[in-house]
């Protein structure tokens, strides 16, 4: 609740005011270690928007700077691209390639391979029906 001593003032005619106590503004004169320092302030503030106003690369730069920073990614991906055209190319010879010729071997229906039992069920004629004895 800080107020102004001018806000604590009644509004009042200029004879009451004539009569009251009037409130000045009381300035001291600024040192030579104030005026310096303004002075530094000043100076530091007027280089830091130079600075600001001269940092603001020009369009052209940009573009450069942008078409440079391309080049790696244009570079991996033509390796990339070139590698797996190459790997396509491979693999359709590999496709298209004619089938050796193949020396006709015996057909076995028997398992060639120790251990392999394959069960089947053995054409045996049934016996005939015994006649029963007769009494």
């Amino acid at each position: 609740m800080s107020q102004h001593s001018e806000d604590r003032l009644p509004t009042a005619t200029p004879e009451e005011t004539a009569r009251s106590a009037r409130i000045l503004p009381f300035e001291r004169p600024q040192s030579d270690a104030q005026k310096a320092v303004q002075l530094r302030a000043q100076q530091e503030i007027e280089l830091k928007r130079s600075r600001e106003e001269n940092q603001k690369a020009p369009v052209g730069r940009w573009v450069i700077g942008f078409a440079v920073a391309l080049v790696p990614v244009f570079l991996l991906l033509g390796s990339l691209d070139g590698f797996l055209r190459v790997f396509h190319k491979i693999n359709s010879m590999y496709e298209n390639m004619p089938d050796p010729p193949q020396a006709e071997a015996p057909v076995v229906d028997e398992p060639t391979e120790p251990g392999v039992v394959m069960l089947r069920p053995m054409d045996v004629p049934k016996p005939a029906p015994a006649a029963e004895p007769k009494k």
